[in-house]
């Protein structure tokens, strides 16, 4: 992982973009609040054609430019957490008598992966590279409805407002995940982008951005193959040299 200046700042240039626009992060309180945030926000800022974006293009054809120097690696994965609608609701032994059903909070025993929507389209993935994720409103494991977006903007917004018409999230939602990755081609720096969207059984809603940035030398040995990354290497080497004899 790194953790330079540089990386800051790419790190700081991706959140900026998706945490503020036309209908911030943080102000998304609902389901179709989440659906507009992903047409006005995220997807302006990552599929944004521009003066930059076409130089962009013109100097390579491959990944999507998110600007000049940034470009986007494949599309974005959407990963929904789900719940299934449950009986027994009732809290305490006021209520011990009446049957209340809900969508409880997302646990083990309640986490959905039946099959739903037209024609049974969404279906339970596993992602056996992945890892849980503990978030402020529940603990999530890596596995979900994950649908991935196309890179083509109007291919992208027609698939987003398919999966509002077929009601993809509802109630039953208690976590959206919107996965991506950045390339920077200054320094050759990776950045993995998550936008989590949590939404509480209660009604409550929390949101945050997580980014991690990995350095061309995380990647393969030698990184890009300059002085910097080829120096790195070789002190890593004399380091495991004396440390196993």
């Amino acid at each position: 992982f790194d953790s330079n200046s540089s990386s800051a700042r790419l790190a700081d240039h991706i959140r900026d973009k998706i945490e503020h626009g036309p209908i911030e992060l943080l102000s998304v309180k609902t389901i179709p609040q989440m659906y507009d945030y992903l047409r006005q926000t995220v997807v302006p800022a990552l599929y944004e054609n521009s003066t930059d974006t076409n130089m962009a293009l013109d100097l390579s054809s491959y990944y999507h430019p998110i600007d000049v120097p940034n470009r986007m690696v494949g599309g974005l994965r959407l990963r929904q957490a789900r719940v299934k609608y449950t009986d027994d609701c009732q809290v305490g032994p006021l209520f011990a008598s009446y049957t209340i059903r809900c969508y409880p909070a997302i646990g083990p025993e309640t986490e959905s992966q039946d099959v739903f929507g037209p024609e049974l389209k969404f279906q339970y993935q596993k992602d056996s590279t992945g890892t849980p994720y503990v978030g402020y409103l529940g603990s999530y494991s890596p596995d979900g409805y994950i649908e991935v977006l196309s890179t083509d903007v109007s291919t992208a917004n027609k698939q987003i407002d398919n999966l509002q018409k077929d009601d993809f999230s509802g109630p039953w939602t208690r976590a959206l995940f919107i996965d991506f990755i950045v390339w920077n081609s200054n320094f050759g720096t990776y950045a993995t982008a998550t936008i989590i969207m949590e939404f509480g059984a209660s009604g409550g809603v929390a949101s945050h951005v997580a980014i991690l940035t990995m350095s061309p030398q995380a990647l393969s040995a030698g990184g890009l193959g300059d002085c910097t990354d080829i120096a790195a290497m070789a002190f890593l080497i004399v380091v495991l040299f004396f440390v196993l004899y």
